[in-house]
């Protein structure tokens, strides 16, 4: 049968053990929700990141609508300048029509040509004596080809009109086309960036669910962490004090043991036995 030290030095060593294996399941659990929350700190900030990007592409999206806007803008007031520029080109057309039909005027005589004939004759008839008849026939077609040469003039000068209303209205035209395809081209970037946002958005809607999930794992290991802690504390606040209680015994022991010795050394020099070198370093450690 075991005597009370001996059940006690046995009880010290099982919290020791108890003490030790406990130990190393903190420390195990203890990497392990640190691991957790490295998951967790990595996916917070996957998540920012991914914030921090659609913020960017809202950004972008939101300038080049206004672009969008202006270029409409823009593209309204070409598209009506086009509209006049067509409306005038429409007018000058009827009236180089209206000459041509009217005055019976072949756009191909050349004025040079008419105006090199009318001299000839004005030439004709102030040099030359001629009869009346073939005078008064050459001053009739003189008439004619002044009355053609001034058609022509105007004709001309409707020509160069509409030239330069063909031209404004082409440019102007050009303009509008340009803008609209410039205005194509933002709007699909427009587009394209709302688009981004959606996916990058779907993709942190995702994320917060195993942020939520990774977020119960770590609070979990936190909370066991903090029990095996716990645990851990109060096993070696009762290894210290069964410690405690065997160094007490101990120093009883000792205590008995030295007050015998005492009593030996005492009864020694009483019957004037001679005392031996342990007897004497005895009885010195007991005085003091």
């Amino acid at each position: 049968m075991q005597t009370p030290v001996e059940n006690l030095e046995k009880n010290i060593e099982n919290k020791k053990e108890e003490v030790s294996s406990l130990r190393d399941t903190l420390t195990s659990k203890n990497q392990e929700k640190e691991d957790a929350f490295k998951k967790l700190r990595a996916i917070r900030e996957d998540i920012n990141s991914k914030i921090n990007i659609i913020k960017s592409l809202k950004e972008e999206r939101d300038s080049l609508t206004k672009q969008v806007k202006e270029l409409k803008k823009e593209r309204e007031g070409l598209n009506k300048e086009v509209k006049e520029k067509a409306d005038l080109k429409k007018v000058a057309d009827e009236k180089r029509k209206e000459i041509v039909d009217k005055g019976k005027v072949s756009i191909k005589e050349s004025p040079a040509k008419i105006k090199k004939e009318m001299q000839a004759i004005e030439t004709k008839i102030e040099t030359e004596v001629i009869p009346f008849s073939q005078e008064k026939t050459l001053r009739k077609k003189l008439k004619e080809l002044k009355s053609q040469y001034k058609k022509i003039e105007s004709l001309g000068s409707i020509y160069k009109e509409t030239k330069e209303v063909l031209t404004d209205f082409s440019q102007k035209r050009r303009l509008a086309q340009k803008s609209h395809h410039k205005i194509q081209k933002v709007a699909q970037s427009s587009q394209e960036k709302h688009k981004s946002i959606n996916q990058i958005y779907e993709e942190v809607k995702k994320l917060r669910v195993d942020e939520k999930k990774l977020a119960t794992n770590y609070l979990t290991l936190k909370g066991e962490y903090t029990q095996l802690k716990k645990e851990l504390d109060d096993k070696n606040k009762q290894f210290r004090n069964k410690k405690k209680q065997s160094q007490d015994v101990e120093d009883k022991k000792f205590k008995i043991s030295a007050k015998e010795k005492k009593e030996e050394v005492k009864e020694k020099i009483k019957k004037g036995k001679k005392l031996s070198m342990q007897d004497i370093l005895t009885f010195q450690s007991i005085k003091d």
